[in-house]
């Protein structure tokens, strides 16, 4: 019995033994292969998470990014309407101007005198650009000085600190339509309108009337005449700010627009440069005009013919002027 169970037992043992060396690299192969699986899963679920949680911070951060973008956009046009300002009428200052022609001598003499409004301040000097005289100057009570750096304007004036001159002006002048003089008040200096000069030659015996169409044109149409200002360092508390004083005419180009305000009509490519920092609109219908600057805006404007709302108003055979000012 003992002889024949031994070899069961040996044999029993064996197949144990291959059963459990068999089994054993199955199971040791099973966990690498589930451990792997672990790994790779866990890398997986890492990786998604990263990439979500990166493409989570990226819309958020887009987000943020968006928000504060339309938030300045916001404060920037706030700031543009802040700063935007309508077209005020400018001083009510004006200048009284007589002539009186002298037959024998063939001379005219005009006298400027600066007109002080009610509760007003005294003028200190008023001056007649050169361009507004259409006659030699032979005599008179005044000084003349040449264009400044300021407000690029030279011409004639009173010689001292008051508000009125005389000019003796070759042949006969007399006043029509109006023109713009410049005033001193306090330290501030700004501009007035006041009676234009029309000269007529010696040598013409009879009146002469120009019946050409464009003569008919500028007989019912107006002209806008527009300067335009740099101003730098201008403060916050701007109503006793000497615009004309302090600012210097731009030397450069701007593009503008010029519209009707009845019709919307564009003019703005009838305009002609006629200095520095000065444009000119001629051949205007009578009406009200809105002017505006291409891609900016100015700080403070003026003009002598305006309504309530900052349009400018043109009437016929007049000249209109409005001076804008940019701030940087």
């Amino acid at each position: 019995m003992e002889s024949r169970q031994a070899p069961t037992r040996r044999l029993l043992v064996l197949m144990s033994v291959v059963v459990l060396h068999l089994a054993s690299p199955i199971f040791i192969a099973a966990s690498s292969v589930n451990e792997s699986a672990v790994v790779q899963s866990n890398i997986q679920v890492s990786g998604s998470e990263n990439v979500a949680q990166k493409s989570g911070n990226g819309n958020k951060g887009s987000n943020k990014k968006e928000k504060p973008e339309k938030e300045e956009k916001g404060k920037d046009k706030a700031k543009d309407e802040q700063k935007k300002q309508p077209i005020s009428l400018s001083q009510s200052y004006e200048v009284d101007v007589q002539c009186i022609v002298d037959d024998d001598l063939d001379q005219s003499t005009c006298t400027f005198n600066g007109l002080v409004p009610e509760s007003g301040k005294k003028v200190n000097h008023l001056t007649l650009p050169k361009s507004a005289v259409c006659a030699t100057v032979v005599d008179g009570d005044y000084v003349y000085s040449d264009p400044n750096s300021s407000t690029n304007l030279g011409g004639y004036g009173a010689n001292g600190s008051t508000a009125q001159f005389t000019l003796v002006l070759e042949g006969e002048v007399t006043t029509f339509g109006s023109t713009t003089y410049w005033l001193k008040v306090g330290s501030s200096v700004f501009p007035a309108t006041g009676p234009g000069l029309s000269c007529v030659s010696a040598s013409v015996t009879e009146p002469v009337v120009d019946v050409t169409e464009e003569a008919t044109a500028a007989a019912t149409t107006g002209t806008l005449v527009v300067t335009r200002y740099t101003c730098i360092d201008v403060p916050e508390a701007r109503e006793d700010y000497d615009w004309f004083g302090t600012c210097h005419v731009m030397d450069g180009s701007m593009p503008m627009t010029l519209t009707s305000v009845s019709t919307n009509a564009d003019y703005s490519d009838i305009v002609t440069t006629t200095g520095v920092g000065e444009l000119s609109y001629d051949g205007l219908d009578q009406g009200e005009y809105r002017i505006e600057a291409v891609d900016t805006i100015w700080c403070h404007g003026e003009a002598d013919n305006v309504t309530s709302e900052g349009n400018l108003i043109l009437t016929a055979a007049g000249t209109t002027h409005t001076w804008l000012f940019f701030c940087s």
